[in-house]
């Protein structure tokens, strides 16, 4: 009596897909992956806010800008991104300067690796911290303007600025 119980509760639990713990139940065919339907909304970046505690720092003799960006989606969340990042530092409009004549200096910052995103995202602020060496050590004497394009791996682009005062 109790082994056709048994046998009756393992028939029953074999024909209704259940599976020992830690093992995957599979019933009909093996799925295969496909292109994500209409209409499914993908995380991305869809905007870029320059933090207004970016700023000149001094250490050691030398100078460098800290900025910190971050990326956010198209529900103001915070959120990291592949792609590269051009920071362009600019002095403030002058009458009868052309605009290579304004810019101070340009930095390129690719964050396509793991190890690169890793380098430069900081988790507590979730943001992406730069610090970006200058040649000079003297900070500039007037207000800049830095301009950030971030280019995403799929070829969209986010630009912001923001100005960052001098002496």
């Amino acid at each position: 009596m109790m082994l056709n119980a048994i046998v009756v509760i393992s028939m029953a639990a074999i024909l209704t897909g259940c599976t020992a713990k830690g093992q995957l139940a599979r019933l009909g065919p093996k799925k295969t992956r496909t292109a994500p339907a209409q209409g499914i909304w993908r995380a991305t970046a869809a905007s870029m806010r320059i933090y207004p505690g970016s700023r000149f720092i001094a250490d050691n003799k030398h100078i460098s800008l800290e900025v910190r960006i971050e990326l956010l989606d198209e529900m103001q969340d915070s959120i990291k991104g592949a792609g590269r990042f051009h920071l362009q530092l600019t002095n403030k409009q002058s009458k009868g300067l052309t605009a290579a004549q304004m810019r101070l200096y340009a930095w390129d910052v690719p964050l396509l690796t793991l190890a690169q995103q890793q380098r430069f995202y900081d988790r507590v602020t979730r943001t992406y911290l730069f610090r970006l060496k200058m040649d000079e050590q003297l900070l500039p004497p007037q207000d800049t303007v830095l301009k950030v394009t971030f280019t995403q791996a799929g070829g969209n682009s986010l630009t912001a600025q923001t100005q960052i005062k001098g002496k």
